[in-house]
């Protein structure tokens, strides 16, 4: 009797220590205020609301970021304010990151590909100009080639969903949420995917093509918004593969006018891969970044401001 006490006490240990750290992690985050400016709005949708910026008059232009763990629309803090001198910029957090909803929902591709296609019908209400950053721009792609009416002309930063990011997730994927989704050892496992430590090294050596450039507040506004309550779910779907999406045969169909964007150093989808997405659309065209990793609208944003300028300024 006395064994199995012991072992039921050391199981329990064993499982206390790490939500008792879990819980610590989760008592400290404190939701990031948005660094965009403007103003501040949500949308009442079907899962959850959706909080989003907008400023600016002119020809709308939907700004739409990238997936990841603590990725939000804080990404284009460099392109709000000054695109919105020439547009009407709005600037969304998807549902399950930054200050939008973290419903427990199954988390997947079309969900994304239909707030969407709801946001530009229910709040812009007029076709838009896009931007997308890696994998959203393939919900971007997907929404273009069912409802061109809804859009003008795409902008693709590092876009992924022809051989990135496009395959269907399988046995590994679903393993990996089902091991998210443990109460104790699930939350565990994430908040060491998502360290401090772990975002800066993410950040710093996977994102970003000059590491100065990412300081303590980015550092500090990535790490705050994945740990808020609910941030495994989004995260560890797309880990699992169940965001990808394959967008080559959309891509392809498109008849609006594309501008690919590539940082030259960009990692997860390096600047190789866009050939394939100009063999499969000639009519899209492409602008490479120097000294730009996988966000080249952040790392140099005075480019990237001027090429958008440039290329959307026919429908503004």
């Amino acid at each position: 009797m006395n064994r199995w006490l012991r072992a039921t006490v050391a199981a329990g240990a064993a499982l206390g220590v790490p939500a008792l750290v879990n819980a610590v992690v989760q008592a400290r985050a404190a939701a990031p205020a948005s660094a965009l400016g403007g103003e501040e709005r949500y949308f009442t949708w079907r899962h959850g609301d959706i909080f989003y910026s907008t400023a600016g008059e002119g020809s709308p232009l939907l700004l739409v970021h990238g997936i990841g763990a603590g990725a939000s629309s804080y990404e284009w803090q460099h392109n709000f304010l000054e695109l919105s001198e020439s547009f009407r910029v709005y600037a969304l957090d998807l549902l399950g990151f930054g200050l939008s909803d973290r419903p427990p929902v199954r988390y997947h591709a079309r969900l994304y590909v239909d707030l969407l296609h709801d946001f530009i019908e229910q709040v812009i209400g007029e076709p838009v100009n896009a931007i997308g950053s890696s994998l959203s721009c393939a919900y971007l792609v997907d929404n273009a080639a069912h409802s061109p009416q809804h859009f003008l002309r795409l902008m693709l930063a590092c876009p992924a969903g022809v051989t990135s990011l496009a395959g269907r997730p399988g046995f590994r994927g679903s393993l990996a949420v089902s091991m998210f989704r443990l109460p104790v050892l699930g939350q565990t496992a994430y908040n060491l995917l998502a360290s401090h430590r772990a975002v800066r090294h993410e950040l710093r050596e996977r994102l970003f093509a000059d590491p100065d450039r990412v300081t303590p507040a980015m550092v500090r506004h990535y790490y705050r918004a994945s740990h808020l309550p609910g941030s495994v779910g989004a995260v560890a779907a797309f880990i699992g593969g169940y965001l990808n999406l394959d967008v080559s045969e959309a891509f392809a169909a498109l008849e609006l006018p594309v501008r690919l964007v590539w940082g030259a150093e960009a990692t997860y989808t390096p600047v190789e891969e866009a050939q394939v997405w100009l063999d499969l659309n000639p009519r899209a065209e492409l602008t490479v970044i120097g000294n730009a990793g996988m966000l080249p609208h952040s790392e140099q944003p005075l480019e990237f401001n001027r090429l958008v300028e440039e290329q959307l300024a026919a429908s503004a």
